[in-house]
Protein backbone atom coordinates (compact mmCIF):
# COMPACT_ATOMS: atom_id res chain seq x y z
CA UNK A 1 0.00 0.00 0.00
CA UNK A 2 1.03 3.54 -0.53
CA UNK A 3 1.22 5.66 2.93
CA UNK A 4 -2.13 7.72 1.63
CA UNK A 5 -4.14 4.17 1.71
CA UNK A 6 -2.60 2.75 4.80
CA UNK A 7 -3.32 6.19 6.47
CA UNK A 8 -7.06 6.33 4.77
CA UNK A 9 -7.62 2.66 5.60
CA UNK A 10 -6.45 2.99 9.02
CA UNK A 11 -4.26 -0.16 8.93
CA UNK A 12 -1.68 -2.11 7.28
CA UNK A 13 1.09 -4.80 7.71
CA UNK A 14 4.37 -4.46 8.59
CA UNK A 15 5.66 -3.23 5.29
CA UNK A 16 2.81 -0.65 4.91
CA UNK A 17 3.22 0.62 8.54
CA UNK A 18 7.13 0.80 7.48
CA UNK A 19 6.42 2.68 3.91
CA UNK A 20 4.42 5.40 5.89
CA UNK A 21 6.60 5.86 8.90
CA UNK A 22 10.01 6.30 6.77
CA UNK A 23 7.60 8.99 4.54
CA UNK A 24 6.52 10.58 7.51
CA UNK A 25 10.65 10.87 9.28
CA UNK A 26 11.75 11.35 5.61
CA UNK A 27 9.19 14.58 5.25
CA UNK A 28 10.43 15.85 8.75
CA UNK A 29 14.30 16.23 7.80
CA UNK A 30 14.98 12.74 9.07
CA UNK A 31 17.49 10.62 7.01
CA UNK A 32 15.53 6.60 6.81
CA UNK A 33 16.74 2.95 6.43
CA UNK A 34 13.83 1.01 5.06
CA UNK A 35 14.59 -2.57 6.15
CA UNK A 36 13.48 -5.87 4.58
CA UNK A 37 13.94 -9.21 5.66
CA UNK A 38 12.74 -12.40 3.49
CA UNK A 39 13.77 -15.01 6.30
CA UNK A 40 11.99 -13.15 8.99
CA UNK A 41 9.03 -12.11 7.05
CA UNK A 42 9.20 -8.40 7.89
CA UNK A 43 9.65 -4.75 7.02
CA UNK A 44 10.63 -2.35 9.62
CA UNK A 45 12.87 1.32 9.54
CA UNK A 46 15.65 2.80 10.86
CA UNK A 47 15.81 6.52 11.65
CA UNK A 48 19.17 8.78 11.90
CA UNK A 49 20.08 8.99 15.20
CA UNK A 50 19.89 11.75 17.07
CA UNK A 51 21.88 12.89 20.28
CA UNK A 52 18.85 14.20 22.10
CA UNK A 53 17.94 11.02 22.08
CA UNK A 54 20.91 9.53 24.25
CA UNK A 55 19.01 9.16 27.35
CA UNK A 56 15.78 7.59 25.60
CA UNK A 57 18.00 4.67 24.35
CA UNK A 58 20.08 4.35 27.69
CA UNK A 59 18.48 1.16 28.30
CA UNK A 60 17.94 -0.13 25.17
CA UNK A 61 19.88 -3.08 23.40
CA UNK A 62 22.98 -3.00 21.67
CA UNK A 63 21.22 -4.84 18.80
CA UNK A 64 19.08 -2.18 17.69
CA UNK A 65 21.54 0.71 15.74
CA UNK A 66 23.46 0.02 12.41
CA UNK A 67 26.00 2.21 10.62
CA UNK A 68 25.92 2.93 7.54
CA UNK A 69 28.71 5.33 5.33
CA UNK A 70 29.68 6.78 8.91
CA UNK A 71 25.80 7.68 9.98
CA UNK A 72 24.54 5.85 12.99
CA UNK A 73 20.69 4.80 12.93
CA UNK A 74 18.35 3.52 15.36
CA UNK A 75 15.74 0.77 15.12
CA UNK A 76 12.17 1.68 15.13
CA UNK A 77 9.26 -1.12 15.03
CA UNK A 78 5.96 0.28 13.03
CA UNK A 79 3.49 -2.60 13.62
CA UNK A 80 2.48 -2.38 17.31
CA UNK A 81 1.71 0.81 19.67
CA UNK A 82 4.23 -0.79 22.16
CA UNK A 83 7.45 -0.21 21.14
CA UNK A 84 9.36 2.93 20.81
CA UNK A 85 12.87 4.11 19.28
CA UNK A 86 14.86 1.53 20.19
CA UNK A 87 12.75 -1.10 20.89
CA UNK A 88 13.25 -4.21 19.12
CA UNK A 89 11.62 -7.67 19.12
CA UNK A 90 14.20 -10.10 21.17
CA UNK A 91 13.59 -12.68 17.99
CA UNK A 92 16.04 -10.60 16.13
CA UNK A 93 18.54 -7.64 15.29
CA UNK A 94 18.88 -4.89 12.64
CA UNK A 95 21.50 -7.17 11.51
CA UNK A 96 18.97 -9.68 10.29
CA UNK A 97 17.29 -7.77 7.66
CA UNK A 98 18.95 -8.57 4.41
CA UNK A 99 17.68 -5.45 2.21
CA UNK A 100 18.76 -1.82 3.86
CA UNK A 101 17.49 0.98 1.62
CA UNK A 102 18.97 4.20 2.65
CA UNK A 103 16.59 7.68 1.79
CA UNK A 104 18.15 10.55 2.82
CA UNK A 105 16.89 14.01 3.59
Amino acid sequence: RFPDETLYDRHGVCDCKSFLAATLFHLMGYNVLFLISYRLEHAAICIEYDQRWKALLQDAPKNVTTEIDGRKYVYCETTSDHFRIGGISSEYTVSDFEIKIELRA
